[in-house]
Protein backbone atom coordinates (compact mmCIF):
# COMPACT_ATOMS: atom_id res chain seq x y z
CA UNK A 1 0.00 0.00 0.00
CA UNK A 2 1.36 3.06 -1.19
CA UNK A 3 0.57 5.87 1.74
CA UNK A 4 1.53 8.22 -0.15
CA UNK A 5 -1.60 8.11 -2.58
CA UNK A 6 -3.81 6.56 -0.04
CA UNK A 7 -6.95 8.08 0.44
CA UNK A 8 -7.33 6.94 3.65
CA UNK A 9 -4.70 8.99 5.46
CA UNK A 10 -6.43 11.98 3.64
CA UNK A 11 -9.98 11.00 5.47
CA UNK A 12 -8.54 9.82 8.94
CA UNK A 13 -7.05 12.46 10.61
CA UNK A 14 -5.78 10.49 13.56
CA UNK A 15 -3.88 7.85 11.38
CA UNK A 16 -2.62 11.05 9.67
CA UNK A 17 -1.42 11.88 12.95
CA UNK A 18 -0.16 8.55 13.79
CA UNK A 19 1.98 8.24 10.86
CA UNK A 20 3.57 11.94 11.37
CA UNK A 21 4.09 10.43 15.25
CA UNK A 22 5.58 7.72 13.83
CA UNK A 23 8.15 9.53 11.52
CA UNK A 24 8.62 11.88 14.64
CA UNK A 25 10.15 8.72 16.21
CA UNK A 26 11.81 7.65 13.24
CA UNK A 27 13.99 11.23 12.88
CA UNK A 28 14.91 10.81 16.50
CA UNK A 29 16.01 7.43 16.60
CA UNK A 30 17.20 7.26 12.91
CA UNK A 31 16.35 4.83 10.53
CA UNK A 32 18.79 2.01 11.47
CA UNK A 33 17.13 -1.54 11.40
CA UNK A 34 18.09 -1.41 15.76
CA UNK A 35 15.73 1.76 16.21
CA UNK A 36 12.62 -0.61 15.42
CA UNK A 37 13.00 -1.65 18.93
CA UNK A 38 13.42 1.97 20.31
CA UNK A 39 10.15 3.35 17.97
CA UNK A 40 8.27 -0.04 19.39
CA UNK A 41 8.03 0.90 22.69
CA UNK A 42 6.11 4.02 21.59
CA UNK A 43 3.09 1.87 21.37
CA UNK A 44 1.19 2.35 24.53
CA UNK A 45 2.10 5.99 24.01
CA UNK A 46 -0.10 6.43 20.81
CA UNK A 47 -2.66 4.65 22.46
CA UNK A 48 -2.93 6.55 25.50
CA UNK A 49 -2.81 9.64 23.17
CA UNK A 50 -5.63 8.38 20.80
CA UNK A 51 -3.40 8.28 17.94
CA UNK A 52 -4.68 4.85 17.11
CA UNK A 53 -7.56 3.06 18.63
CA UNK A 54 -7.58 1.07 21.84
CA UNK A 55 -8.10 -2.04 19.99
CA UNK A 56 -5.52 -1.87 17.81
CA UNK A 57 -3.26 -5.08 17.83
CA UNK A 58 0.33 -3.82 18.90
CA UNK A 59 2.16 -6.55 15.75
CA UNK A 60 0.11 -4.45 13.49
CA UNK A 61 1.42 -1.60 14.64
CA UNK A 62 4.77 -2.30 14.57
CA UNK A 63 4.27 -3.94 11.16
CA UNK A 64 2.58 -0.21 10.07
CA UNK A 65 6.06 1.00 11.91
CA UNK A 66 8.42 -0.83 9.57
CA UNK A 67 6.37 -0.32 6.40
CA UNK A 68 6.58 4.03 7.35
CA UNK A 69 10.57 3.56 8.17
CA UNK A 70 10.74 1.70 4.77
CA UNK A 71 9.05 4.26 2.78
CA UNK A 72 11.40 6.87 4.53
CA UNK A 73 14.16 5.20 3.47
CA UNK A 74 12.53 5.40 -0.30
CA UNK A 75 11.65 8.83 0.32
CA UNK A 76 7.95 7.67 -0.81
CA UNK A 77 6.52 9.81 2.24
CA UNK A 78 3.45 11.89 1.08
CA UNK A 79 3.57 15.37 0.92
CA UNK A 80 1.04 17.42 -0.37
CA UNK A 81 2.53 19.24 -3.18
CA UNK A 82 -0.39 23.01 -2.68
CA UNK A 83 1.82 22.76 0.81
CA UNK A 84 4.39 25.27 0.46
CA UNK A 85 5.14 25.05 4.26
CA UNK A 86 4.82 21.09 4.14
CA UNK A 87 7.55 20.72 0.93
CA UNK A 88 9.72 23.59 3.24
CA UNK A 89 9.24 21.34 6.05
CA UNK A 90 10.17 18.21 4.16
CA UNK A 91 13.31 19.47 1.92
CA UNK A 92 15.03 20.41 5.54
CA UNK A 93 14.20 17.45 7.10
CA UNK A 94 15.92 15.50 3.73
CA UNK A 95 18.94 17.86 4.48
CA UNK A 96 19.30 17.34 8.17
CA UNK A 97 19.12 13.46 6.91
CA UNK A 98 21.71 13.95 4.14
CA UNK A 99 24.37 15.93 6.21
CA UNK A 100 23.78 13.21 9.04
CA UNK A 101 24.83 10.15 6.62
CA UNK A 102 27.65 13.02 5.67
CA UNK A 103 28.85 13.16 9.21
CA UNK A 104 28.79 9.63 9.82
CA UNK A 105 30.45 8.81 6.73
CA UNK A 106 33.53 11.27 7.68
CA UNK A 107 33.55 9.35 10.87
CA UNK A 108 33.83 5.88 9.21
CA UNK A 109 36.61 7.52 6.68
CA UNK A 110 38.34 8.82 9.95
CA UNK A 111 38.54 5.47 11.38
CA UNK A 112 39.30 3.86 8.04
CA UNK A 113 42.23 6.25 7.44
CA UNK A 114 43.45 5.37 11.14
CA UNK A 115 42.94 2.04 10.72
CA UNK A 116 45.06 2.11 7.33
CA UNK A 117 47.58 3.78 8.93
CA UNK A 118 48.49 1.66 11.76
CA UNK A 119 48.63 -1.19 9.70
CA UNK A 120 50.90 0.55 7.53
CA UNK A 121 53.01 1.32 10.41
CA UNK A 122 52.91 -2.04 11.78
CA UNK A 123 54.14 -3.72 8.09
CA UNK A 124 57.21 -1.28 7.98
CA UNK A 125 58.01 -1.98 11.43
CA UNK A 126 58.12 -6.04 10.63
CA UNK A 127 59.71 -5.24 7.17
CA UNK A 128 62.43 -3.10 9.16
CA UNK A 129 62.82 -6.13 12.23
CA UNK A 130 62.94 -8.81 9.27
CA UNK A 131 65.61 -7.09 7.42
CA UNK A 132 67.31 -6.13 10.44
CA UNK A 133 67.25 -9.94 11.65
CA UNK A 134 68.20 -11.24 7.98
CA UNK A 135 71.50 -9.03 8.67
CA UNK A 136 72.10 -10.76 11.46
CA UNK A 137 72.09 -14.08 10.42
CA UNK A 138 74.54 -16.65 11.59
CA UNK A 139 74.62 -19.05 9.89
CA UNK A 140 78.16 -18.84 9.47
CA UNK A 141 78.26 -19.46 13.04
CA UNK A 142 77.01 -22.73 12.34
CA UNK A 143 78.29 -26.26 11.82
CA UNK A 144 77.09 -29.70 10.67
CA UNK A 145 77.95 -32.77 12.74
CA UNK A 146 78.28 -35.92 11.63
CA UNK A 147 76.20 -38.63 11.88
CA UNK A 148 77.03 -42.18 11.37
CA UNK A 149 74.08 -43.91 12.59
CA UNK A 150 71.26 -42.52 13.80
CA UNK A 151 69.80 -45.28 15.33
CA UNK A 152 72.77 -46.18 17.51
CA UNK A 153 73.10 -42.68 18.94
CA UNK A 154 70.91 -41.10 21.84
CA UNK A 155 69.26 -37.86 21.60
CA UNK A 156 69.33 -35.01 24.04
CA UNK A 157 65.82 -32.92 25.05
CA UNK A 158 67.04 -29.55 26.15
CA UNK A 159 63.78 -28.32 28.20
CA UNK A 160 63.11 -24.73 28.29
CA UNK A 161 60.27 -23.41 29.48
CA UNK A 162 59.21 -20.47 31.98
CA UNK A 163 61.70 -18.46 31.36
CA UNK A 164 59.60 -15.19 32.50
CA UNK A 165 62.12 -12.91 30.66
CA UNK A 166 60.97 -9.42 32.02
CA UNK A 167 60.41 -10.56 35.40
CA UNK A 168 61.92 -8.78 38.18
CA UNK A 169 62.67 -10.40 41.47
CA UNK A 170 64.34 -8.55 44.35
CA UNK A 171 66.11 -9.99 46.72
CA UNK A 172 65.06 -8.60 50.18
CA UNK A 173 62.29 -6.59 48.69
CA UNK A 174 60.11 -9.52 46.30
CA UNK A 175 62.27 -12.36 47.99
CA UNK A 176 63.64 -13.84 50.84
CA UNK A 177 66.38 -15.98 48.90
CA UNK A 178 66.25 -14.90 45.22
CA UNK A 179 67.12 -12.14 42.75
CA UNK A 180 66.01 -12.03 39.07
CA UNK A 181 66.57 -10.47 35.98
CA UNK A 182 67.63 -10.58 32.66
CA UNK A 183 71.73 -10.79 33.86
CA UNK A 184 70.28 -13.66 36.31
CA UNK A 185 68.66 -15.13 33.26
CA UNK A 186 71.95 -15.22 31.32
CA UNK A 187 73.53 -17.05 34.03
CA UNK A 188 71.27 -19.34 34.67
CA UNK A 189 70.54 -20.70 31.08
CA UNK A 190 74.56 -20.30 30.49
CA UNK A 191 74.77 -22.42 33.81
CA UNK A 192 72.08 -24.81 32.20
CA UNK A 193 74.00 -25.52 28.92
CA UNK A 194 77.44 -26.45 30.91
CA UNK A 195 75.64 -29.11 32.91
CA UNK A 196 73.32 -30.68 30.13
CA UNK A 197 76.74 -30.97 27.44
CA UNK A 198 78.47 -32.71 30.01
CA UNK A 199 75.54 -35.48 29.77
CA UNK A 200 74.88 -35.35 26.51
CA UNK A 201 78.50 -36.44 25.83
CA UNK A 202 78.90 -38.93 28.03
CA UNK A 203 75.41 -40.50 26.64
CA UNK A 204 76.50 -40.22 23.24
CA UNK A 205 74.37 -37.50 21.95
CA UNK A 206 74.51 -36.11 18.69
CA UNK A 207 71.39 -34.31 18.36
CA UNK A 208 70.19 -31.75 20.69
CA UNK A 209 66.07 -30.74 20.91
CA UNK A 210 65.86 -27.41 22.19
CA UNK A 211 62.29 -27.94 23.09
CA UNK A 212 60.80 -24.12 24.49
CA UNK A 213 58.50 -24.99 26.75
CA UNK A 214 56.68 -21.59 26.58
CA UNK A 215 56.08 -18.56 28.93
CA UNK A 216 59.38 -16.97 27.70
CA UNK A 217 58.56 -13.83 28.14
CA UNK A 218 56.34 -12.39 31.44
CA UNK A 219 52.84 -11.26 31.16
CA UNK A 220 52.19 -7.37 31.98
CA UNK A 221 48.67 -7.59 32.28
CA UNK A 222 48.52 -7.26 35.97
CA UNK A 223 49.71 -4.46 38.21
CA UNK A 224 52.30 -6.27 39.96
CA UNK A 225 53.81 -7.85 36.51
CA UNK A 226 53.61 -4.54 35.29
CA UNK A 227 55.75 -2.56 38.03
CA UNK A 228 58.58 -5.83 38.35
CA UNK A 229 58.79 -5.39 34.41
CA UNK A 230 62.50 -4.88 33.63
CA UNK A 231 61.70 -3.05 30.25
CA UNK A 232 58.85 -2.76 27.52
CA UNK A 233 57.98 -6.79 26.21
CA UNK A 234 58.86 -5.76 23.03
CA UNK A 235 62.69 -5.03 24.01
CA UNK A 236 62.49 -8.16 26.54
CA UNK A 237 61.49 -10.13 23.72
CA UNK A 238 64.67 -9.18 21.63
CA UNK A 239 66.57 -9.39 25.05
CA UNK A 240 65.38 -13.79 25.34
CA UNK A 241 65.86 -13.51 21.76
CA UNK A 242 69.37 -13.12 21.59
CA UNK A 243 70.07 -15.00 25.12
CA UNK A 244 68.93 -17.58 22.85
CA UNK A 245 70.83 -17.89 19.75
CA UNK A 246 73.78 -17.62 22.52
CA UNK A 247 72.31 -21.13 23.97
CA UNK A 248 71.43 -22.55 20.61
CA UNK A 249 75.28 -21.34 19.33
CA UNK A 250 76.88 -22.94 22.80
CA UNK A 251 75.08 -26.38 21.79
CA UNK A 252 75.56 -26.27 18.44
CA UNK A 253 79.49 -26.08 18.80
CA UNK A 254 78.92 -29.92 20.23
CA UNK A 255 75.98 -31.29 19.01
CA UNK A 256 73.04 -30.87 15.93
CA UNK A 257 70.33 -28.77 17.51
CA UNK A 258 66.86 -29.26 16.79
CA UNK A 259 64.75 -26.14 18.13
CA UNK A 260 60.92 -26.80 18.93
CA UNK A 261 58.40 -24.19 20.26
CA UNK A 262 54.98 -24.21 21.93
CA UNK A 263 53.55 -21.39 23.98
CA UNK A 264 52.25 -20.43 26.87
CA UNK A 265 49.98 -18.46 28.63
CA UNK A 266 51.17 -15.38 30.36
CA UNK A 267 53.12 -14.75 26.69
CA UNK A 268 50.17 -14.13 24.78
CA UNK A 269 49.17 -10.60 23.33
CA UNK A 270 45.63 -11.14 23.68
CA UNK A 271 43.59 -10.57 27.42
CA UNK A 272 41.83 -14.01 26.54
CA UNK A 273 42.38 -17.60 26.71
CA UNK A 274 41.76 -19.39 23.60
CA UNK A 275 41.68 -22.97 22.13
CA UNK A 276 42.16 -21.90 18.12
CA UNK A 277 45.57 -22.52 16.96
CA UNK A 278 45.47 -19.30 14.88
CA UNK A 279 44.00 -16.89 17.29
CA UNK A 280 46.63 -18.59 20.20
CA UNK A 281 49.72 -17.29 17.96
CA UNK A 282 48.96 -13.83 18.58
CA UNK A 283 52.03 -14.31 21.46
CA UNK A 284 55.47 -13.31 22.01
CA UNK A 285 56.54 -17.05 22.26
CA UNK A 286 55.27 -17.41 18.80
CA UNK A 287 56.87 -14.22 18.23
CA UNK A 288 60.98 -15.46 19.72
CA UNK A 289 60.55 -18.61 16.98
CA UNK A 290 59.95 -16.49 14.20
CA UNK A 291 63.06 -14.60 15.26
CA UNK A 292 65.30 -17.12 15.47
CA UNK A 293 63.64 -18.84 12.41
CA UNK A 294 65.13 -16.02 10.76
CA UNK A 295 68.30 -15.49 12.31
CA UNK A 296 69.26 -19.51 11.76
CA UNK A 297 67.33 -19.10 8.05
CA UNK A 298 70.05 -22.12 6.18
CA UNK A 299 72.18 -22.44 9.03
CA UNK A 300 74.22 -25.49 8.85
CA UNK A 301 73.88 -28.21 11.54
CA UNK A 302 70.48 -25.86 12.98
CA UNK A 303 66.48 -27.12 12.20
CA UNK A 304 63.53 -26.07 12.93
CA UNK A 305 60.00 -28.36 14.08
CA UNK A 306 56.88 -27.93 12.47
CA UNK A 307 52.96 -28.30 14.00
CA UNK A 308 50.85 -26.96 16.18
CA UNK A 309 51.81 -24.09 18.91
CA UNK A 310 49.59 -25.14 21.28
CA UNK A 311 50.26 -29.15 21.29
CA UNK A 312 53.64 -30.30 19.27
CA UNK A 313 54.39 -33.98 18.37
CA UNK A 314 58.22 -34.22 17.61
CA UNK A 315 59.70 -37.59 16.49
CA UNK A 316 62.99 -38.49 17.35
CA UNK A 317 63.57 -41.76 15.07
CA UNK A 318 60.52 -43.18 16.20
CA UNK A 319 60.36 -42.04 19.72
CA UNK A 320 57.21 -39.63 19.60
CA UNK A 321 57.67 -36.89 22.27
CA UNK A 322 54.48 -34.50 23.09
CA UNK A 323 55.17 -30.85 23.81
CA UNK A 324 52.77 -28.94 25.98
CA UNK A 325 52.66 -25.89 27.83
CA UNK A 326 50.74 -27.14 30.74
CA UNK A 327 48.17 -24.56 30.97
CA UNK A 328 45.23 -26.82 29.58
CA UNK A 329 46.04 -29.77 31.98
CA UNK A 330 44.31 -30.57 35.26
CA UNK A 331 47.21 -30.80 37.67
CA UNK A 332 44.50 -32.10 40.40
CA UNK A 333 44.61 -35.16 37.96
CA UNK A 334 47.59 -34.51 36.37
CA UNK A 335 48.10 -38.86 35.59
CA UNK A 336 44.42 -38.68 34.74
CA UNK A 337 44.67 -36.06 32.06
CA UNK A 338 48.03 -37.12 30.50
CA UNK A 339 46.74 -40.57 29.78
CA UNK A 340 43.85 -38.80 28.17
CA UNK A 341 45.77 -36.98 26.02
CA UNK A 342 47.94 -40.01 24.84
CA UNK A 343 44.74 -41.57 24.35
CA UNK A 344 43.88 -38.61 22.01
CA UNK A 345 46.76 -39.57 20.00
CA UNK A 346 46.71 -43.30 19.68
CA UNK A 347 43.16 -43.06 18.12
CA UNK A 348 45.08 -41.40 15.10
CA UNK A 349 47.55 -44.19 15.21
CA UNK A 350 49.86 -42.14 17.02
CA UNK A 351 52.17 -43.48 19.77
CA UNK A 352 52.80 -41.01 22.62
CA UNK A 353 56.11 -42.52 24.09
CA UNK A 354 56.19 -39.07 27.00
CA UNK A 355 54.83 -35.74 27.53
CA UNK A 356 56.90 -33.02 28.80
CA UNK A 357 55.39 -29.73 29.62
CA UNK A 358 56.03 -26.68 32.88
CA UNK A 359 53.58 -23.74 33.66
CA UNK A 360 53.88 -24.68 37.22
CA UNK A 361 57.38 -23.85 37.67
CA UNK A 362 58.33 -26.81 40.03
CA UNK A 363 59.73 -29.69 38.59
CA UNK A 364 58.56 -33.48 38.24
CA UNK A 365 59.96 -36.65 36.85
CA UNK A 366 57.59 -39.68 36.15
CA UNK A 367 57.19 -42.34 34.11
CA UNK A 368 55.44 -41.44 31.03
CA UNK A 369 55.43 -37.36 31.78
CA UNK A 370 57.78 -34.60 33.40
CA UNK A 371 57.36 -30.95 34.08
CA UNK A 372 59.90 -28.60 33.74
CA UNK A 373 60.46 -25.82 36.68
CA UNK A 374 61.69 -22.21 35.84
CA UNK A 375 64.68 -20.07 35.64
CA UNK A 376 62.71 -17.68 37.74
CA UNK A 377 63.07 -19.75 41.53
CA UNK A 378 61.01 -17.69 44.28
CA UNK A 379 59.31 -14.97 43.88
CA UNK A 380 56.42 -13.08 45.72
CA UNK A 381 53.85 -15.01 44.50
CA UNK A 382 55.51 -18.13 45.60
CA UNK A 383 56.66 -16.78 49.36
CA UNK A 384 53.74 -14.41 49.57
CA UNK A 385 50.76 -16.58 47.99
CA UNK A 386 51.85 -20.38 48.39
CA UNK A 387 54.40 -19.57 51.86
CA UNK A 388 56.80 -21.97 49.25
CA UNK A 389 60.39 -21.14 48.77
CA UNK A 390 61.06 -22.02 45.14
CA UNK A 391 64.03 -23.26 43.32
CA UNK A 392 65.42 -22.35 39.81
CA UNK A 393 66.02 -25.70 37.81
CA UNK A 394 65.03 -26.65 34.46
CA UNK A 395 65.27 -30.84 33.16
CA UNK A 396 66.66 -32.08 30.41
CA UNK A 397 65.70 -36.09 29.05
CA UNK A 398 68.11 -38.90 26.90
CA UNK A 399 66.06 -40.66 24.27
CA UNK A 400 67.12 -43.80 23.66
CA UNK A 401 64.81 -43.95 20.54
CA UNK A 402 65.81 -48.03 19.90
CA UNK A 403 64.57 -48.52 23.19
CA UNK A 404 61.92 -46.57 23.14
CA UNK A 405 62.97 -45.22 26.70
CA UNK A 406 63.89 -41.66 28.26
CA UNK A 407 66.00 -40.81 31.65
CA UNK A 408 65.13 -37.49 33.07
CA UNK A 409 67.61 -35.02 34.77
CA UNK A 410 66.50 -32.17 36.88
CA UNK A 411 69.26 -29.45 36.91
CA UNK A 412 69.39 -26.96 39.34
CA UNK A 413 70.07 -23.59 38.15
CA UNK A 414 69.82 -22.08 41.96
CA UNK A 415 73.03 -20.68 42.23
CA UNK A 416 75.11 -19.19 39.44
CA UNK A 417 77.95 -17.11 41.16
CA UNK A 418 80.63 -19.36 39.43
CA UNK A 419 78.94 -18.76 35.69
CA UNK A 420 79.64 -15.87 33.96
CA UNK A 421 76.72 -15.54 31.56
CA UNK A 422 76.37 -15.00 28.06
CA UNK A 423 77.40 -11.53 26.96
CA UNK A 424 74.50 -9.29 27.07
CA UNK A 425 75.68 -5.90 28.79
CA UNK A 426 75.32 -4.15 25.77
CA UNK A 427 72.11 -4.94 25.27
CA UNK A 428 70.78 -4.14 28.35
CA UNK A 429 72.19 -0.56 27.78
CA UNK A 430 70.47 -0.66 24.17
CA UNK A 431 67.38 -1.32 25.47
CA UNK A 432 67.55 0.60 28.81
CA UNK A 433 67.03 -2.32 30.68
CA UNK A 434 66.20 -1.84 34.99
CA UNK A 435 68.72 -4.00 36.91
CA UNK A 436 68.28 -5.56 40.77
CA UNK A 437 71.79 -4.43 41.13
CA UNK A 438 70.50 -0.72 40.48
CA UNK A 439 67.53 -0.36 42.22
CA UNK A 440 68.15 -1.99 46.15
CA UNK A 441 70.71 -3.07 48.32
CA UNK A 442 70.90 -6.83 48.84
CA UNK A 443 70.15 -6.15 52.56
CA UNK A 444 67.28 -8.00 54.35
CA UNK A 445 67.87 -7.21 57.93
CA UNK A 446 67.10 -3.61 59.34
CA UNK A 447 69.85 -2.61 61.05
CA UNK A 448 69.74 0.17 64.16
CA UNK A 449 72.89 2.08 64.84
CA UNK A 450 72.76 4.39 68.13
Amino acid sequence: MNIGNSKEYTKNPNRDTNREFIKGLYEDYGLEMSSNKEVYEHFDDAISNGLVPSDKNRSSWEGECRRIRLLMLREEIYVPIDDETSVIKHNISLDKKNQRLMDLNRVHNKEKREDYRAINALEAMNESLIELLEKNNLKEFTKKHKVVNNSDNFWGVFHMTDLHGNEMVRLGGDSLTNSYDFTVLSKRAHKMVVKAKKHFKVNNVKNVVIALGGDLLNSSRRLDELVSASTNRMSAALLVVYILEQVILDLNKDFNVVISSVIGNESRLLDFVTHSPMIANENFDYLIDNMLRIIFKDAKGISFAEGNYLEKVVSLDGFNLLMLHGDRLKHNSLEKDIHSKIAKYAQVGITIHHVIFGHLHNALLSDYYSRGGSTVGSNSYSENALNLIGRASQNIYIVDSKNKSLDGIKLDLEKYDEYEGYDIKKELERYNAKSTEKLYKHETVFKIVI
